[in-house]
């Protein structure tokens, strides 16, 4: 372990121990707690390293982040598109959803900004559509 480290991580305890105001027990008890966590933690190219991995293993969860996926990576959103095609397309990856949440999903990133919703006349029914801003 680097000796930078060390000297950073046993000032970094003594100071915030120094801070608070305990009693003696607690402050060798509280000292060695930071020490530990401050010697375990990963240093800074090392934190920026597993941020950046986290970020590119993080698949969307929940239905908003499955409609988002079809937006950024498939362009699926650069034709108008209704909620049942939506709702097939998100079937065919194996994600089975009824219309009406796929609607609620749809209506919270238009209101996000995410999409846009237009209104479509068809057979005298109004209906939407959604596309990317």
């Amino acid at each position: 372990m680097e000796d930078k480290k060390i000297e950073e991580a046993i000032r970094k305890a003594k100071e915030i121990v120094e801070k608070m105001n305990l009693d003696e027990p607690y402050k060798s008890t509280t000292y060695k707690t930071l020490l530990e966590n401050f010697l375990m933690e990963p240093s800074g190219s090392e934190r920026h390293e597993e941020k950046y991995v986290e970020k590119e293993e993080k698949y969307p969860t929940g239905l908003q982040g499955r409609i988002l996926e079809l937006k950024n990576k498939d362009d699926f959103f650069i034709q108008k598109r209704t909620a049942i095609e939506i709702q097939k397309n998100l079937a065919e990856k194996g994600f089975i959803y009824e219309e009406s949440d796929i609607r609620v999903g749809l209506l919270r990133l238009v209101r996000k900004g995410m999409l846009r919703r237009i209104r479509e006349v068809k057979n005298g029914k109004e209906t939407f559509a959604y596309v990317a801003p």
